[in-house]
């Protein structure tokens, strides 16, 4: 789900992202968690997590994640908080991805527990109804080692910038990129894979990779609105847009109105 649909702004004084009311009841469903994590040389580390919440401002989000005290996953938290996030409902083939900064809270509180285990329920429910045994629920839980915490409030924000983000619910944030990305400021500021200034990736040939216009300029320019087939792409550099706060919605009009209303259009963006 691309960014401009996960997040909704409180306009006025003290902007703050949050997360939109239809996807923070999309998180309280029986929804597939699984977080993932890298080391510094881009290797990564998946597990699954339990018992997803929101505090009360819908800007921090709380998991139970599943492995062992001494996991890769706790470790390379520890070492450079990046992680990524992915969400989807059983029963259906949408889903939502956050990525970020996040923390180790510490072991799962008792609260915490009892919240995966009602998530659990939910989750074996919603399988059920595409044939998967709720019997096997059970193993899905494992062993949950640590809560973690990832801001959903992005670090930009706070200095009055923002990126090109896109507005369908359907389309994953690195797809958008990767496809050429028309955001609702496009006219202003072209597509968003021009913004990209580097990516780190992994090749066909198992190699890990930083891309820029200066590492492989080929490969970088081949990803930038080539869909990414040419590597996984496991991270992004964008350059940002200097927008506190963003406006968006439509409007209705005579046909007759059309061309004036295009070129005041044209002149806003």
């Amino acid at each position: 789900m691309a960014l401009g649909t996960v997040l909704s702004r409180k306009m006025g004084e003290g902007t703050i992202p949050r997360i939109s009311n239809e996807v923070a009841k999309t998180l309280t469903l029986g929804v597939a968690c699984v977080v993932a994590t890298r080391d510094d040389r881009l290797q990564p580390e998946i597990t699954r997590a339990w018992g997803i919440a929101l505090d009360q401002d819908a800007a921090r989000l709380e998991v139970c994640i599943r492995g062992e005290p001494d996991c890769r996953t706790l470790v390379n938290l520890r070492e450079n908080g990046q992680l990524a996030m992915n969400v989807t409902r059983p029963t259906t083939d949408r889903s939502l991805q956050f990525k970020g900064r996040a923390s180790v809270l510490g072991p799962p509180t008792n609260q915490q527990l009892a919240r995966a285990q009602e998530h659990l329920a939910r989750f074996a429910a919603g399988a059920a109804q595409v044939g998967v045994p709720p019997v096997l629920s059970p193993r899905w839980m494992g062993n949950l080692c640590a809560a973690i915490a990832l801001d959903i409030v992005p670090a930009v924000a706070e200095h009055g910038l923002t990126v090109m983000h896109g507005s369908s619910p359907s389309v994953g944030a690195v797809g958008y990129l990767l496809n050429g990305g028309l955001s609702f400021c496009g006219r202003a500021h072209g597509l968003a894979t021009n913004h990209v200034r580097s990516l780190e990736v992994v090749t066909p040939d198992g190699v890990a990779r930083r891309v820029d216009p200066e590492r492989d300029p080929d490969l970088f320019r081949a990803l930038r609105g080539g869909g990414g087939n040419t590597a996984v792409v496991c991270g992004v550099e964008l350059g940002l847009l200097p927008y506190a706060t963003e406006v968006g919605g439509g409007g209705l009009g005579a046909w007759e109105a059309c061309a004036t209303a295009g070129r005041a259009g044209r002149e806003c963006s």
